[in-house]
Parts: structure tokens; C-alpha cells; sequence
């Protein structure tokens, strides 16, 4: 199978190309940089292009489906000129910086007959179904809280909300897990530096509320989730050896299962790759269109002195 990508990035370069290279079925990996070509060596059964030229990827009748792995704000005229020029489109959230161009985008592959995928990748993680697992069999009783924290140093140079970035990773975790449409949504910048963001962000469902952390105003990498129980609370930690804990408020006992550790954005490709090669349509419009939703309103909430903003 011949794929194409566009960007050759932080993401590009890493992670995905990592998953390029280890699936099987794809052979011809043609990329789109404007960057000098990166000296990658030799890798074994796989032909490698480097491009400046999009027509080698949009006029290509070999290449099925496309991977948009370039910065937020480039993603909308990108995948509309890949799915006009007939491709699949597998694109690093967030999918857009606007819910009607998300629409427009969908209503485009619908009509061609094409499907789009976003990589959220937590979604494909161990971790991550583990406790999807352990919800639905009602081990963890009634849920009531989910508390995650998003925190780096890293600069946030772009002209957009870092919650485009971190938050969509609750956002999409939480719709995966069941809690699709919130009530309330509200977001507070506590920061007083432009340049940083320390931003907590409060999102009301029916039967839970969501707290969600982010900055990039610490010195460190934190990337930790608590999903609070009548009687048990886990601990999801992505950046620790230990991923998941349990633990019991009835005994105080702890719990770590033990989860096989597949690479989740392996697991992400290898799933499109597999439906584009079977022609099955993966579009799901609303794990799609919600995200992008309520990052809109919380920037309305940023924007209107932190007001409680209802989701209609």
C-alpha cells in the first residue's frame, strides 16, 4: 500500500513515521515537507519519498489515503484539497479550529464517498480501554469525578488556545469512554503572563463532572487522570512505569494490572490502514464534530470573563 503525509514535524517524524515503517501493509510512504530532505537511511521493504511538491501526493492515483500531520491551523485547507483530489485522511487533532469547517469537511468525504479519521490516540491505549473495561462491568460503582492534569513547560507560539492541543485529549478520552455531551462548560486562565497559559477547565455531564488542568507553565511533564468512584478511585498516569492504579477506599488495598503496553499510535494506523485496505467506512461524525465543539466554547467562555456557557 502506497500512503502519502504531509509535515515531517515533531509528530511526523516520530511517532507516526514509527508506525509507518512497522506496518506491514504499506510499502511506498511518499511525504510532503518543506523542510530539506531528513536522512532517514536505509529501511527495509519500504520506499521513502521526500517532496516539496503536493501534486506528487494529490495526482497520485496509487496513493489511497493521506496522513496530516502538519500545525492545527493548516489542517483545514489541507485535508479539503485531499479529500476533493479522493483520498482517506487520517489527521492529528485537533481536526480544525472551527465546527463549521469540521462540517464542511465531513459533508465533503461524505459525498465523495471517503472516510476521516482523527488521531486520538489515547483512545488506542492499553491504559485506556483498560478502564473503559472496568467502568462498563460497574467495577469502579458510580463514577462521579474525572480529574485530569495536563501540565509542561512547554511555550505555546501559536495563535490559538493551548486547550486545542491538551484538553482535546480529555475531551476525546471522555466521549470514548460514554460522557459525549456535556451541559455546562466553563474555562478559567489563571495565568498573567501572555505567552503562558495555566488554565483549568470544568465540564458538567449528566451523572459527572470532568476538572481538567492544563498549563504549560510547569517545569515539568505531567500527565495524570483520576477517575473517582463511590468506592474505588484509578489512577491513569501516562508518563510513569506503573500506567495504572487502583485503589480500594473499602480495604485501602492498591491494585496495578498489568497491561500488555502496545504502541497505541501503532494500534491508531494500523486500524485506518486496515479499513482503507478493506474499504470500510470509519467516519463517525460526532466523535468528530463534538470535540471541536466544546473547544469553541471554551474559548467563548475565555473570551466572555470565564462565563458558564450551556451546550446546546
Amino acid at each position: 500500500m502506497h500512503i502519502g503525509m504531509y509535515g515531517f514535524g515533531y509528530w511526523g517524524s516520530g511517532p507516526i513515521f514509527k508506525a509507518l515503517i512497522q506496518n506491514e501493509y504499506i510499502d511506498k510512504i511518499t511525504i510532503y515537507t518543506l523542510s530539506s530532505n531528513p536522512h532517514i537511511g536505509s529501511i527495509p521493504n519500504k520506499h521513502i519519498y521526500f517532496t516539496h511538491n503536493e501534486s506528487d501526493i494529490l495526482l497520485n492515483n496509487d496513493i489511497k489515503a493521506v496522513i496530516i500531520a502538519t500545525p492545527a491551523h493548516t489542517h483545514y485547507d489541507i485535508a479539503k484539497k485531499t479529500l476533493i483530489a479522493g483520498k482517506h485522511i487520517l489527521v492529528e487533532k485537533p481536526f480544525t479550529l472551527s465546527y463549521n469547517h469540521a462540517v464542511e469537511l465531513l459533508n465533503i468525504a461524505q459525498n465523495i464517498g471517503l472516510s476521516i479519521m482523527i488521531d486520538y490516540t489515547f483512545i488506542y491505549t492499553e491504559s485506556i480501554n483498560f478502564i473503559k473495561d472496568y467502568l462498563n462491568s460497574n467495577k469502579l460503582n458510580i463514577i462521579s469525578n474525572y480529574d485530569s492534569y495536563r501540565l509542561s513547560s512547554i511555550n505555546n507560539n501559536l495563535n490559538y488556545s493551548i486547550a486545542w492541543d491538551l484538553a482535546i485529549h480529555d475531551i476525546s478520552i471522555l466521549y470514548y469512554l460514554g460522557y459525549k455531551y456535556p451541559k455546562t462548560i466553563q474555562a478559567i486562565n489563571c495565568s498573567k503572563n501572555e505567552n503562558s497559559s495555566d488554565m483549568f477547565i470544568n465540564i458538567q455531564y449528566n451523572n459527572i463532572i470532568a476538572s481538567i488542568h492544563i498549563s504549560n507553565f510547569y517545569p515539568e511533564k505531567i500527565r495524570t487522570i483520576y477517575f473517582l468512584g463511590n468506592n474505588k478511585v484509578i489512577k491513569y498516569c501516562d508518563n510513569t512505569q506503573d500506567k495504572l492504579i487502583i485503589y480500594d477506599k473499602s480495604d485501602c488495598s492498591v491494585t496495578k494490572p498489568i497491561l500488555s503496553n502496545t504502541d497505541a499510535v501503532c494500534n491508531m494506523l494500523n486500524y485506518f490502514v486496515n479499513c482503507v485496505k478493506k474499504n470500510i467506512k470509519i467516519t463517525d461524525n460526532d466523535a468528530i464534530l463534538t470535540p471541536v465543539k466544546i473547544l469553541e466554547l471554551i474559548n467563548k467562555s475565555l473570551n466572555n470573563n470565564y462565563e458558564v456557557i450551556k451546550y446546546e
